[in-house]
């Protein structure tokens, strides 16, 4: 009994092995760690690259000096897709608003969507009206807006989302009048501001 209760004493001060069971508990965490820091590093990223990139799209629509075409705007997915790469395809649609006072409302000038997104009307843009600028009577702002599928590379708690953005600006070569208009077929397809 004596030299049990010896081996035991011998055993219980003994810190041999220590390191190797600390490092079995910590190395799991410390990777899992790593790979979380490396997915949300990843996220902002594709988020700041969706947003950079909308508002490219969004600058180049307000120094527009011609009436916009379909293929403009064709065009303007394509540097999105590019500016902002995702293994799926984003969704951009741009529209051209109005706000009116006397009808308490916003109106819709013209909107084109790309990616399978629909298209502006009244009453979706007034839908998101709490997501829209304040502006003085009759004036019109652009308004684009995208989305970017999001898809991490490892699953640390993070799965697959839509980075959303959405701009305002105003035209740059407009003095008062209609900014941003929209040509298809041959035609302009423009409504004017009640």
């Amino acid at each position: 009994m004596r030299d049990f209760m010896r081996n035991a004493r011998k055993f219980r001060k003994d810190e041999d092995g220590n390191l190797s069971i600390e490092a079995v508990f910590m190395l799991p965490l410390l990777f899992f760690t790593i790979l979380a820091t490396i997915v949300f590093f990843d996220a902002f990223r594709a988020q700041y690259l969706n947003q950079k990139a909308t508002y490219a799209v969004a600058d180049f629509i307000s120094r527009a000096d011609q009436a916009i075409e379909p293929t403009t705007i064709n065009s303007l997915f394509t540097v999105l897709q590019y500016l902002a790469p995702t293994s799926k395809e984003p969704q951009m649609r741009v529209s051209v608003v109005c706000w009116s006072d006397t009808r308490d409302r916003y109106y819709v000038s013209w909107s084109e969507a790309r990616g399978g997104v629909i298209r502006h009307n009244n009453a979706t843009v007034n839908s998101i009206r709490d997501k829209l600028p304040p502006v003085p009577a009759r004036n019109e702002f652009i308004l684009v807006e995208t989305w970017m599928p999001y898809e991490p590379y490892f699953n640390v708690g993070v799965g697959a989302i839509r980075l959303e953005n959405r701009t305002f600006t105003k035209s740059r070569e407009g003095n008062g009048g209609p900014q941003v208009r929209f040509m298809s077929g041959g035609r302009e397809l423009y409504r004017l501001c009640p």
